[in-house]
């Protein structure tokens, strides 16, 4: 709430994404960076978050109670193993629009979009700083034009 009301965010300084928290934004960065600090100590899989970790600990201690019935996969979660079939069923709903290779999951389409960032195809006409998509470049516009993004 505090981005609408007008009290201090903190603004993510790679994708311009905006929080209410320190917190979150420090959660976020982990997206851009490929830090992953919390490791299973029973399979190794890394995570970003603690609770990430927490969540995928139900694996080893079997209580997960939604399995698929095509691979045996189990997850602690339905929407978790709603969004697993997807895999089985090829559907890749999140097309990247700058390549357009597709991801089955949004998180996967971000992480992906880390590639791109040393690509810098858009180039500013007016000054020549060249940046890796479109909406960067128009935000970096509004330095030239003193016009405010948001009202």
């Amino acid at each position: 709430m505090a981005v609408h009301t007008g009290q201090e965010s903190f603004t993510c300084d790679i994708c311009g994404q905006r929080f209410s928290c320190k917190k979150s934004l420090n959660s976020h960065l982990t997206v851009h960076t490929g830090q992953n600090p919390f490791a299973c100590e029973h399979c190794g899989t890394i995570f970003s978050q603690k609770k990430n970790l927490n969540a995928h600990m139900k694996v080893h201690t079997g209580q997960n109670a939604f399995a698929c019935h095509l691979c045996g996969q189990r997850f602690c979660h339905k929407k978790s193993l709603n969004s697993h079939m997807t895999v089985h069923a090829g559907q890749n709903p999140f097309p990247c629009e700058l390549c357009g290779k597709r991801f089955s999951k949004k998180r996967n389409l971000n992480i992906h979009l880390i590639v791109h960032k040393e690509q810098k195809p858009f180039a500013c006409d007016l000054c020549e700083q060249r940046f890796s998509d479109k909406t960067t470049l128009n935000r970096h516009m509004t330095v030239h034009t003193g016009e405010k993004p948001f009202p």
